[in-house]
Parts: C-alpha cells; sequence; structure tokens
C-alpha cells in the first residue's frame, strides 16, 4: 500500500469519553505507530481526548477547522488528500454521505451499538436514513455478531447490502496487561463499579435496586458501595431512587474519569447492567485490570465475556445480581470470574482489529469490497 494511500480520516460525531470514542482512540494509535497518516475530524464537543489523541500521533480538526481547510485547498486537492473517510455514530455517517456526493470521496460506517440509526424517531425514517448511508458506503463494520445480527433483523442494512458488512471486534492493547493475581482476603465490605452513561440503555437503576436488597438481607456487615462514573439525562431520577432506596451513604458519583485504570484499582467488582450493548468497550477495559465482572447476559455481553461465564445475570434482575454480589464476598468466586480474562482478551486484541481494519481499507483502496 502507497504512503498515500496509507492515510485515513475518522470522522465521529463528539470525542467524549464513551466506548466508541475509547476504541478509535485504541485504533488509532495502532494506525500511527505502522505509519498511518491518521485525521480525526469531530463534529462538536471537544475533551480531554484531544490531548490523547494528539499524543498518539493523529492530527485533530473541529468539523469547521476542516470545511475551512477543504474550501481553501479545493475540492480537487481535497480528494487526493482523503483517500477514504471512517465514519463512526450517526451524525457523522450522515456528513460522511454528504461529502461523497458532494467529493466523491469514498467512506466506510461503523455501526458501534444495537439500536437504530435514528434511536428516538420513527421507525421508517431511522431506516431510511440507515439505508441510504449504508448504500453509498463502501464497507460497514459492525463491532460485534449482536450488532451484525440487529441491522439485518432491524431492516436497518438492504438485504441486497449485507454482503457489505463485516465484524471486527473492539480490540484493547495488551502491552501493559495486568498480571498480579487477584487479591484472596475475604471481605467484610466490598466496593462495586459502573461506567456508562446515565440513560435508560445502561439501566444504573438495577444496580442500586441490588445495592439496596443487598444491604436490606445482610444488616451491618457485609455490604457494599457503589462507585457510579457517568452523567445523562437521567441523573436526577437516578439521585432520586437512591434518596428512596435510603442508600445515599453507600452511592458515590463520579461526573468522568481521568483515568481509567485508577478507578479500577479503587473497586473490587465491576458491573455492567446495561438493556443492550454494542459491544462493551469497558468489559475488556475491567478484563486487562483482572477485576472481576458481573454483567447482563443480553446482545454482545456474552460475545465478550463467553456464554458459560459465571458472572452473568438476567436483564433487569436485580434479586439475581444481588445473588451474584453474595458470592462475590468469597475469594473464590472471583478468583474463578477472572481466571478465564487471559485467553478472552486474546481474542480482542487492539493488533488484531488494527490488522481486520487494514485489511478491508486495503479492499476498498483497491476496490475488491465483494
Amino acid at each position: 500500500m502507497s504512503e498515500l494511500r496509507k492515510s485515513i480520516t475518522h470522522l465521529i460525531t463528539t470525542l467524549g469519553y464513551g466506548g466508541a470514542e475509547r476504541q478509535l482512540l485504541t485504533i488509532t494509535k495502532e494506525q500511527a505507530v505502522n505509519g498511518w497518516n491518521v485525521t480525526i475530524v469531530f463534529l462538536k464537543r471537544p475533551s480531554p481526548l484531544v490531548t490523547d489523541f494528539k499524543e498518539n500521533g493523529c492530527r485533530v480538526l473541529t468539523f469547521w477547522m476542516w470545511i475551512s481547510q477543504i474550501l481553501k485547498d479545493g475540492i480537487r486537492q481535497f480528494r487526493n488528500d482523503t483517500p477514504l473517510v471512517h465514519a463512526h455514530l450517526p451524525r457523522s455517517e450522515l456528513v460522511a454521505l454528504v461529502l461523497f456526493k458532494v467529493a466523491r470521496i469514498p467512506y466506510l460506517v461503523s455501526r458501534h451499538n444495537a439500536e437504530p440509526f435514528f434511536p428516538h424517531g420513527p421507525k421508517f425514517i431511522s431506516r431510511f436514513l440507515s439505508n441510504l448511508v449504508i448504500k453509498n458506503s463502501r464497507a460497514v463494520v459492525a463491532i460485534s455478531i449482536a450488532v451484525q445480527d440487529f441491522l439485518v433483523k432491524s431492516k436497518e442494512i438492504p438485504r441486497n447490502q449485507i454482503r457489505k458488512m463485516r465484524v471486527v471486534y473492539y480490540g484493547i492493547s495488551l502491552r501493559n496487561k495486568k498480571t498480579t493475581l487477584l487479591n484472596s482476603k475475604k471481605y467484610n465490605s466490598l466496593t462495586v463499579g459502573t461506567i456508562g452513561r446515565l440513560v435508560p440503555q445502561k439501566d444504573t437503576a438495577t444496580l442500586l435496586k441490588a445495592i439496596w436488597y443487598f444491604n436490606q438481607k445482610h444488616t451491618g456487615k457485609p455490604s457494599f458501595n457503589a462507585k457510579i462514573v457517568g452523567s445523562g439525562i437521567l441523573k436526577s431520577d437516578l439521585e432520586g431512587l437512591v434518596q428512596n432506596l435510603d442508600i445515599r451513604p453507600q452511592v458515590e458519583w463520579i461526573d468522568s474519569l481521568d483515568n481509567v485504570s485508577c478507578f479500577f484499582r479503587d473497586i473490587d467488582v465491576f458491573v455492567l447492567p446495561s438493556l443492550y450493548e454494542g459491544f462493551g468497550m469497558v468489559l475488556l477495559e475491567a478484563m486487562r485490570e483482572q477485576v472481576p465482572v458481573l454483567a447482563t447476559r443480553t446482545t454482545s455481553i456474552p460475545e465478550v465475556m463467553g456464554s458459560e461465564y459465571e458472572g452473568l445475570f438476567e436483564v433487569g434482575n436485580y434479586v439475581e445480581l444481588t445473588r451474584k454480589l453474595e458470592k462475590c464476598i468469597d475469594p473464590t468466586f472471583r478468583i474463578n470470574l477472572t481466571s478465564s480474562y487471559e485467553s478472552r482478551l486474546s481474542n480482542f486484541s487492539s493488533e488484531k482489529s488494527y490488522r481486520e481494519l487494514s485489511m478491508l481499507y486495503r479492499k476498498i483502496f483497491l476496490e475488491e469490497v465483494t
């Protein structure tokens, strides 16, 4: 592949601290290390991740900076400098579509969640927009089999376009993977942590109810406390639920994190109570840090953790989650949970994700997508 063809522009809606953004940070680091000329364009809301992308060797532009550059250089030069756009998240996909129509810049898209293109709008509009974007794209990356299945079953991808779809799992760097053994101490009190937007999909209420139910069953010790990282439209509702359950002393709210690894060192169990997930990048992060994980048995989560993983529980079932938390008091159970992590992580390395995406880019560059 020529140096010119080792140029890639990633177009993403925000640079917040969500799973899609963190995965993009991981994969662009691999791309930059392997000699790619990487440009990141984001539509709105910059964040500290801008600095991280720049430290990875990426050029980072706001959308309007990018447009100004296009107008300054002209469409022909822009086409030469930008052989391919990789769009992430719906608004960016629509921008990529417009660029294709105006400047004939080829693009591919990544679908990061098992939900409609237009989640809160009419189903026919969501299908129309999704189908239009995919029809004009060169390829569609589904980040899990669950996302692939959702796109097909929901008709968010046209039947005659399914051939364009590839599953490329999220990856995580294993170069500095934690190798220390889990503390085998039997605790009187455990700290439970979760990370996620405070929105209906993440179902944080089920975790709060489990904390309440656990402490109702075990007056005194053992006890559980929770560290909840995230912000979103349900923040006030969840704070009200904490008040009604009378568990305010057991719950700590954290809006955002500067260092995920430090957070995992401060907790004993990680819980992901989501109603659905496209992948669940945070699961890889928890496994890398050897933190026992409890998560819902839904969509992509069994793909990541393994279908027979002991830490899975049914969606919305706070009683079953409570039983799992009770088991976590026993260090033997926690060690059993983490015993599979090394083999699971080997399926989700950032190097593997980079290689698979590079092969897909090469096919597009050579006009070999079939």
